[in-house]
């Protein structure tokens, strides 16, 4: 459903009948009858025909509403089925996201009503919680994390986001039972980039085993297929149909300021320069409480950050290719 916007400025040419105007949304399989539609006073539905409605159970927030009944769009017959409507204009932009995100599921789903309802749900709780746009910064720290756990933590995916910890302020983003990782991504340029080092935490050791330190270099690229929005779609993709644990994975980028109402907005594409895992071992430069032991900060002082240049680190890589740090973080669960 590309250039959504210019669709639903379409629809206002649209005839009205049945108290709409609706247009049929294209590019789906043959059995899926889906319209996006705006009443007389202009507000924005998606209307799905289908007899499958037994199941659904009607629900409302603010700005959002989920209803069943017989519906006549379009040329089509008076027929049963689901209609999603945006009850606030202020919600307008969350909205056609929202249709967006249903469409692109609707595509691939074999019953359309299901496809709705399940992207409905997911986003109930990001809908019920408007959120502000992610800064440039937290924007690549979320990517850095979920780029990892996409591209080296997808064979044992449930295990991995279980123990993607970060989003709830624990001390190191990914914690397993063998140890824990720390992830930074930059994008300062250079062979050997500076990285920032939030707090005396996250260069704590690890609560059990061993700590390493996950460095990615990247630098931005307009051509790049690589962001932040298709990295979370990959691994919804790869979660399928388990809702609980999709669940999860929601739940954590919610608590880190992610929502999929606002994937139009970020849309920033970066292209990988390197990667970097260190071991963080005896001797590996770092400022932690520890640091500050036995009398702690001095009285006064707080929220202590830093930053760390990778260029002394060489003594603690122990991997820079991509099937070597795959073996060394596997080696932490």
């Amino acid at each position: 459903m590309d250039n959504l916007e210019t669709k639903w400025e379409l629809v206002d040419a649209c005839v009205f009948k049945n108290g709409w105007r609706a247009l049929r949304v294209g590019e789906l399989p043959a059995t899926h009858d889906l319209f996006i539609a705006k009443d007389g006073a202009g507000f924005k539905h998606l209307i799905i025909l289908t007899p499958n409605i037994s199941s659904i159970k009607p629900w409302k927030t603010k700005g959002l509403e989920i209803a069943v009944g017989e519906f006549g769009v379009g040329d089509s017959p008076v027929s049963t089925g689901i209609r999603l409507s945006c009850t606030d204009s202020d919600f307008d932009r969350s909205f056609s996201a929202l249709v967006e995100g249903v469409v692109r599921v609707a595509r691939i789903s074999a019953d359309a009503a299901t496809a709705a309802m399940e992207v409905a749900q997911d986003w109930r709780l990001f809908w019920s919680s408007q959120q502000a746009v992610l800064s440039a910064e937290q924007e690549l720290g979320l990517f850095g994390e979920v780029w990892t756990l996409n591209q080296y933590m997808d064979i044992e995916i449930e295990d991995s986001i279980l123990n993607w910890n970060g989003p709830f302020g624990a001390r190191h983003d990914f914690q397993f039972q063998k140890g824990s990782i720390e992830v930074k991504t930059t994008s300062k340029s250079g062979s050997a980039p500076i990285v920032r080092v939030a707090n005396l935490e996250q260069l704590s050791d690890a609560v059990v085993g061993s700590l390493s330190l996950f460095v990615i270099q990247v630098s931005e690229d307009a051509l790049s297929a690589n962001g932040l929005v298709p990295e979370v779609r990959k691994v919804l993709e790869k979660i399928g149909q388990k809702p609980a644990l999709k669940a999860k994975l929601l739940e954590r980028l919610l608590k880190v300021g992610y929502s999929p109402l606002l994937d139009d907005q970020l849309k920033r594409r970066f292209r990988i320069l390197s990667e970097r895992l260190y071991d963080v071992t005896i001797g590996f430069p770092r400022i932690t409480s520890a640091t500050f032991q036995p009398g702690g900060l001095p009285a006064g002082t707080g929220n202590v950050s830093y930053t760390l240049d990778t260029a002394v680190l060489d003594q603690w890589l122990v991997a820079s290719d991509r099937k070597t740090i795959s073996a060394r973080i596997a080696h932490c669960r």
